[in-house]
């Protein structure tokens, strides 16, 4: 199952590294998913450091944001809660996207494939 979907992995891991930090649970496992799908060091350190960055932003923005619009949350552990299952959704989305584009992409290289002839050329003539 690795072999199979590590080409689009691979194809798309710049986005899966950036975004994995912004649900709970795939941050945990991310670091492993990058080993898993062998993707160099050079490039996982500074995305998954991006990444983590670009979720401190996000997440401490948008509470700035809310908290200048007068908005409170009554159960802060259920919000977050949410949030986390919504960015998972997102996540998730992306993984399948990905998939699905990959497999539409070996489906159209079988298609376009030409087919092989082989001609016997008789040399004693």
């Amino acid at each position: 199952m690795v072999e199979r979907v590590r080409e689009p992995m691979e194809s798309n891991s710049t986005w899966i590294i950036l975004a994995y930090h912004f649900a709970g649970y795939s941050r945990a496992v991310g670091p492993a998913a990058a080993g898993l799908f062998r993707i160099r060091y050079r490039k996982w350190a500074p995305l998954d450091y991006v990444g983590g960055c670009l979720w401190a932003v996000a997440f401490t923005g948008l509470g700035v944001v809310l908290g200048l619009a007068g908005v409170e949350f009554g159960d802060t552990k259920r919000m977050v809660r949410l949030l986390e299952l919504a960015f998972l959704g997102v996540f998730a989305v992306a993984i399948t996207v990905a998939i699905v584009r990959a497999q539409r992409g070996d489906q159209r290289d079988k298609r376009a494939a030409p087919a092989t002839v082989v001609v016997p050329v008789d040399d004693q003539e």
